[in-house]
């Protein structure tokens, strides 16, 4: 009885510790069905299209570090209908994250999207994530997009592999005002902690997300453009740690707490630490090139780039005895 008593104990402090999710993990998709069903038999609604309906296939997909698959997976094909998942709607001030694992069959040249963000209507859809084949070598790249304008697509200068499997973080920052919300895309990043995109979508002034109604969307697109796949282990939160399921207990170990200020600059700034700790600095162009790199034990920092051009960039602080980033967005206007 005692031994039982002491495990119980244990198992207890282990759980305390580490608790595996928050409240900020809005939506959590498995696919735990049988095969053959149609997801719109389990709290999916259609928004586009009546044939071909999105089912449930058997198998499921992994990725080191990513919570593991209870479920099997759904097939996305061409020419069939669209679905969508509602979630708690999200505020300005606020960051969506969806992430997914997906393994990609074919492609077109031309490409196409396959899941995006949905609003209150059938014509709000934003965040789009885009998939096309390379014309030269049998891969694929990965694309963004926060509108509907195609000739604002950002694709990736990554190449992946067809058959197998990557994870994907879409990042859609709620902005007060009209058209000026964030998207940004991170393709198989480190789990440890969100660090710099992959992905930054250029065409900011696009319609945002409406506060109505917000949903997860997959789609079925027309046959000699869009892609076919797999796609499992939907997550939603408005956190990255709930989103790639990061327990709280190895997260919280991050680097120093910094301000940045001011944000936005005209390209001078100041990192004020919260301590004075060995940190690196690095500083990121959108399209993920450094154009800094710093060491400093100072409880501040002044750094200068003004000699950069205006638009959006990234700092990351590394604590050089955790060895944990945290990332920070920096405008330069």
């Amino acid at each position: 009885m005692k031994k039982l008593i002491t495990s119980i104990i244990i198992l207890t402090s282990i759980f305390v510790g580490y608790k595996v999710q928050s409240q900020s993990l809005l939506f959590n998709e498995q696919f735990n069905y049988p095969v053959g069903d149609s997801i719109n038999a389990h709290g999916w609604t259609c928004h586009n299209g009546n044939t071909f309906p999105i089912s449930i296939v058997s198998g499921s997909l992994s990725y080191t570090g990513y919570p593991a698959s209870a479920g099997n997976m759904l097939f996305l094909n061409t020419s069939g209908e669209d679905d969508n998942h509602s979630f708690t709607i999200q505020t300005p001030g606020k960051s969506i994250y969806a992430a997914c694992l997906i393994n990609v069959a074919t492609a077109t040249t031309g490409g196409d999207y396959f899941m995006h963000l949905k609003g209150s209507t059938t014509s709000t859809y934003t965040g789009r994530i885009y998939i096309k084949k390379d014309t030269i070598q049998n891969k694929y790249r990965i694309g963004l997009l926060k509108g509907s304008t195609v000739a604002s697509i950002v694709y990736t200068n990554t190449l992946y592999d067809f058959a197998t499997t990557n994870l994907l973080v879409l990042k859609y920052t709620l902005i007060s005002g009209v058209a000026n919300d964030n998207v940004a895309l991170f393709v198989n990043p480190a789990i440890s902690g969100e660090g710099v995109p992959t992905l930054v979508a250029t065409d900011v002034s696009s319609t945002d997300l409406d506060t109505n109604s917000q949903a997860i969307a997959l789609r079925q697109g027309g046959s000699t453009t869009s892609p076919t796949l797999n796609v499992d282990e939907i997550r939603v939160a408005n956190d990255w740690n709930d989103a790639i399921g990061l327990p709280v207990g190895i997260a919280e170990a991050k680097a120093s707490k910094f301000n940045v200020y001011p944000n936005p600059t005209k390209g001078k700034f100041t990192l004020a630490f919260d301590k004075a700790t060995d940190v690196d600095i690095k500083l990121f162009t959108v399209d993920g090139i450094m154009i800094l790199n710093k060491t400093t034990t100072k409880i501040t920092s002044e750094i200068d780039i003004s000699s950069y051009g205006k638009g959006m960039y990234f700092i990351t602080i590394t604590d050089k005895n955790t060895l944990k980033t945290t990332t920070e967005k920096l405008i330069i206007e």
